[in-house]
């Protein structure tokens, strides 16, 4: 019979070796799990993908999504051409064309907490900034807007700068200098894995004593840096701080 079959299926395999374990597999992070509920359902469910970053995005804007939407009441938009304007969110479209010269272009469509945005990139700034520009990425964009259409305005980009590009300090705690001398070694090996352009912290807990590592050990605070150093060092001796 079938289920005789599946029964004897282990002695035609030559047995089970017991020293195999099932794999231990990660979980998905958030942000995967929120990019799943957007691909297939259209909208996130559990959450925002800016909700981990919501007080740097506070931080860095000068304007949300909103503002580029005309307000009857007022009959204005909520920013004016010519204005230098700081926008952030996240990337959820990119379309490229080519301009009469077959110069390539593109226009965006960022996604913040309020709603989204088109973002236009002019063929010198699409160069510039074109290694940025990947769906899902979280970017502060510095633009000026084109207040020209009747309902919409839009963005015009001069620059570009990912979320993990914004300064920041990253500080490890050590209950005392023997402990980090101990550790050193480890540390400086996942430091060298990120590389990047935030600063290393490291404080001491008993002697209350702070330094700041030279610029060779600056890294990328990635959740993957962050997931390994909490590993480390335990979730309450890593902090990230924005740097205003």
């Amino acid at each position: 019979t079938l289920i005789a079959g599946q029964m004897n299926l282990f002695d035609l395999m030559g047995g089970i070796d017991e020293s195999e374990k099932f794999p231990d597999v990660p979980e998905f992070s958030k942000d995967e799990i929120l990019s799943f509920e957007k691909e297939v359902l259209g909208i996130y469910i559990s959450g925002h993908p800016l909700d981990s970053d919501r007080e740097l995005w506070k931080k860095q804007i000068s304007a949300t999504t909103v503002d580029f939407k005309f307000d009857e009441e007022i009959g204005s938009f909520g920013v004016n051409s010519g204005y230098p304007i700081v926008i952030g969110g996240i990337i959820s479209d990119i379309t490229i064309k080519f301009t009469k010269n077959n110069q390539r272009m593109a226009f965006i469509q960022l996604e913040d907490l309020m709603g989204t945005v088109e973002v236009v990139f002019f063929s010198r700034n699409f160069e510039q900034n074109e290694r940025y520009l990947q769906e899902d990425r979280k970017v502060f964009i510095v633009g000026h807007a084109d207040v020209s259409g009747e309902t919409e305005a839009k963005l015009i980009c001069d620059r570009v700068v990912p979320f993990e590009d914004v300064p920041k300090q990253i500080w490890l705690q050590f209950k005392n200098k023997e402990e980090y001398l101990n550790k050193v070694n480890q540390m400086t090996e996942i430091l060298t894995e990120f590389r990047g352009k935030s600063k290393i912290v490291i404080y001491l807990s008993t002697e209350r004593a702070r330094k700041i590592l030279p610029s060779q050990y600056n890294i990328t605070p990635s959740e993957q840096f962050l997931t390994k150093m909490y590993d480390f060092l335990g979730k309450d001796n890593v902090k990230v701080v924005d740097i205003p």
